[in-house]
């Protein structure tokens, strides 16, 4: 009994399922990166506290009312200049210049105080890691599914 396997036709049908990917990829990317920013914006407004003491309180630029971190938390997607895409989680334009003051700590040089870090971002990141990895994990079998 003879059996005949002709490689050539496998892998053009290899190569032609292979190059389906990208296409998939493309069309299913800004997607899962939406909801990733989704996950993690709520995660993070969920780690940053609200003070309630803030009637008489004014942003940075004088306007009113004050705007808390937790309330201006913004989700952009953005492709860099190799083309790749990515997904950006931040401060909105009255409260971004305190993220890193906020989750990192600083030093206050009028009372001479430390103020602690909070790590809202490694905490959320943490917390959503689980979330993250599932939704990457749906866009590759979506993706290599051809769906």
């Amino acid at each position: 009994m003879d059996v005949k396997f002709d490689y050539n036709d496998v892998i053009a049908n290899i190569s032609n399922e292979l190059k389906k990917i990208p296409d998939g990829f493309e069309r299913e990317e800004r997607y899962a990166l939406t909801k990733i920013g989704k996950v993690i914006k709520s995660a993070v407004e969920a780690e940053l506290d609200v003070s309630d003491n803030t009637d008489n309180w004014k942003n940075y630029d004088g306007s009113m009312p004050y705007r808390h971190m937790r309330d201006d938390v913004n989700v952009t997607t953005k492709k860099d200049k190799s083309g790749s895409s990515y997904v950006v989680v931040g401060g909105g334009k009255l409260t971004a210049y305190k993220w890193h003051l906020v989750n990192d700590g600083t030093f206050d040089s009028k009372t001479g105080r430390r103020i602690p870090a909070t790590r809202f971002i490694d905490n959320a990141m943490k917390k959503m890691e689980y979330k993250i990895n599932n939704i990457v994990d749906e866009l590759l079998i979506k993706v290599a599914n051809g769906s």
